[in-house]
């Protein structure tokens, strides 16, 4: 365990004090890299009692699927080519359906974070060049409300 030095200002001056630095808390054997994980897991490997090879590589040494696979194959260890292809599918799919998850999301967001309504503008379709917005005025919304048509209003006098 590593100590670190800390210099504490007091009363009686600069006071050296030690700290113990805490422990990772995710395991070693997630934290291992490419090449410590293939030492490792040749022991690993004879110990393994779990049906599914590949997962349960994949979960204990913290790696996705096509890492696992691609380790699993320096080690020797034969896969389906039926079977390796299948599960480059399911992971092409997991990342296309996130992607597209995450683009609903940004635009449910971005539709939350745009007033539709202000003081003037009942709804706001858009807004000009300059700046400018556009669309129903509160009158007018109020007048639709009230079964008015445009002709009671006057509406219908307009040159355009």
């Amino acid at each position: 365990m590593k100590i670190d030095t800390i210099w504490q200002d007091s009363k009686w001056g600069l006071i050296k004090m030690s700290r113990k630095k805490g422990k990772s808390s995710t395991p070693r054997h997630k934290r291992l890299n490419r090449s410590g994980r293939l030492q490792t897991a040749k022991h690993w490997l004879h110990k393994y009692q779990g049906k599914n090879l590949l997962h349960g590589y994949s979960k204990h040494f913290g790696v996705d699927l096509l890492c696992a696979i691609e380790e699993l194959q320096m080690l020797s260890v034969s896969f389906d080519e039926k079977y390796v292809n299948q599960v480059k599918q399911s992971v092409e799919d997991r990342i296309k359906a996130r992607k597209k998850r995450e683009e609903k999301q940004q635009r449910e967001e971005w539709l939350r974070a745009q007033p539709f309504s202000d003081e003037a503008f009942s709804f706001i379709a858009g807004y000009t060049n300059g700046g400018v917005p556009y669309g129903i005025t509160w009158e007018e919304q109020t007048a639709m409300g009230n079964g008015k048509s445009e002709a009671e209003d006057g509406i219908d006098d307009l040159p355009f």
